[in-house]
């Protein structure tokens, strides 16, 4: 049985391929690097979404972009690298981390939502 998704084995177009793949994951996120405090966007989402929820995970979230916005500060304004601050390693771990938190925390949050809502359509019926 052939894959769903089938992925080059080897070669160039297998190259290109990995390259486009993680392209899709850091280019949105590349954002932050020019302008660092636009992280400060997702720390105030996720701070309402846990104002409304009460969901920990959701705070772990926020505090993730909060400790994230003065760090990619820091590398900005060249202050926590040393020598070259353009190669950075530190990404390919910070960025899928930060996603990976982001939408552990978004479906936590719909989640809550749904129950919030079945709890209220069934309170609604019961009385």
């Amino acid at each position: 049985m052939a894959p769903i998704f089938p992925l080059p084995r080897s070669g160039r177009r297998a190259k290109k391929h990995v390259n486009v793949d993680l392209q899709l994951l850091y280019a949105p996120m590349a954002v932050f690097i020019e302008k660092p405090l636009l992280a400060a966007l997702p720390l105030a989402v996720f701070l309402v979404l846990y104002a409304v929820s009460q969901k920990v995970i959701i705070l772990a979230a926020a505090a993730a972009w909060l400790a994230y916005l003065p760090y990619e500060y820091g590398m900005k304004l060249r202050i926590l690298c040393t020598g070259e601050c353009n190669i950075r390693i530190d990404l390919l771990v910070l960025y899928p981390a930060l996603v990976l938190i982001s939408v552990v925390a978004v479906l936590a949050f719909l989640r809550s939502l749904a129950r919030q809502r079945r709890f209220v359509r069934a309170r609604g019926r019961g009385a």
